[in-house]
């Protein structure tokens, strides 16, 4: 998407830049009243371009590309004076964002660390209140330059409220 996303707005403006991220976040939440499982999914299209020397800046939540387009395209006729400097095509580092077991994480194994977490700490006069979260994602970037790069993310975490 994010390719043909550049290949349509490589005419209209002298430079553009996107950026396309996508979010699944599962959260459990435990406390004195009970578990809950939420669900949210995100995904954005960030769209930078540079049109007679001027800066734009749009962003869309529904994957229309034409009407992202032309709202970049209208706000850098409004936008600051200014050149992007962006980068051309170079190799990318070898960098660890996403992990398997993160990434499979389901609800039981969210719910039993929030659980676990609670009972440790849960004693007489304390309220406890836990969580834990799971994201899984994608991030792709595109250029009019050539730059096509994309990687998937993972992140896992727990946290906690303590009301004494």
């Amino acid at each position: 998407m994010i390719g043909s996303l550049i290949d349509a707005v490589r005419q209209r403006a002298a430079f553009a830049g996107a950026l396309l991220q996508s979010d699944e976040t599962l959260t459990v939440r435990v406390d004195h009243s009970g578990e809950e499982i939420s669900r949210r999914a995100a995904r954005q299209i960030h769209l930078r371009v540079e049109d007679q020397g001027r800066i734009g800046l749009a962003v869309r939540e529904d994957g229309l590309i034409p009407p992202l387009i032309e709202s970049a395209l209208q706000n850098a006729r409004h936008g600051p004076v200014a050149s992007l400097l962006a980068p051309f095509p170079s190799p990318l580092p070898s960098t660890t964002t996403s992990f398997p077991a993160a990434a499979a994480l389901g609800p039981p194994d969210l719910l039993n660390f929030a659980r676990s977490l609670r009972d440790r700490l849960q004693t007489s006069g304390r309220e406890v209140e836990t969580w834990a979260e799971r994201s899984v994602g994608r991030v792709d970037v595109a250029n009019t330059h050539g730059v096509i790069a994309g990687y998937d993310v993972s992140l896992s975490g727990t946290g906690l409220l303590v009301r004494a």
